[in-house]
């Protein structure tokens, strides 16, 4: 119960923080992804008879992972095949029930970044989408964030629904920063449901 309680303040100091993050290795301009294996996206559009009459097997984004500078940090799951795609995501964030999006908040130690972010994780039957703190950390390197993965504590959450997901954030990877002109439409102040925990 005591560590709930500190790893909520932690939380909620970050939150609460609105210094600018400051760091020559982390950039505001775009958002950073994990690479993807070639055979692991085959997407299809341009449906004609219910068949798809073209595949995209480059995905424009791959679970873009954005910092802001005031020290919050947006997850965005799953993949988006093209701009287009990315750019309704973002445009229609608001109309999305509250808890759609995994935003959290996130410090520097020197080249270290360290993130704690509001994960949809299945629960049980009564309950089966719960957001929890999830905790992340990598290294800062230039322009990549090199072996970001999960970190304990980990999540009170039912280890053998979410195994695979779990298991998955453990594994350290290298994520990989993309330039991105949409990052501008995303506004953290207003569309970050997390908001509602300031200054509590």
């Amino acid at each position: 119960m005591l560590l709930k309680h500190l790893l909520q303040t932690e939380f909620l100091s970050l939150l609460n923080d609105s210094v600018p993050r400051q760091s020559s290795n982390l950039r505001f301009d775009g958002y950073y992804q994990r690479a993807y294996e070639e055979d692991e996206y085959h997407h299809g559009f341009n449906y004609k008879n219910g068949v798809p009459t073209q595949y995209i097997d480059t995905p424009y984004a791959v679970g873009p992972i954005s910092f802001f500078e005031k020290g919050i940090i947006l997850h965005e799951g799953g993949y988006f095949g093209d701009s287009v795609s990315y750019k309704l995501r973002i445009l229609n964030s608001t109309k999305f029930a509250k808890n759609t999006r995994c935003w959290g908040v996130y410090k520097i130690k020197s080249d270290t970044i360290q993130a704690i972010i509001y994960n949809n994780y299945t629960g049980n039957a009564f309950k089966r989408h719960q957001y929890k703190q999830a905790y992340y950390q990598g290294i800062m390197r230039q322009d990549k964030i090199l072996q970001w993965h999960l970190v304990p504590p980990y999540p009170d959450i039912n280890d053998e629904i979410n195994s695979y997901m779990v298991k998955k954030d453990k594994i350290p990877r290298d994520l990989f920063f993309k330039p991105n002109t949409l990052k501008v439409l995303i506004k953290p102040d207003s569309t970050a449901w997390i908001n509602e925990f300031k200054n509590r």
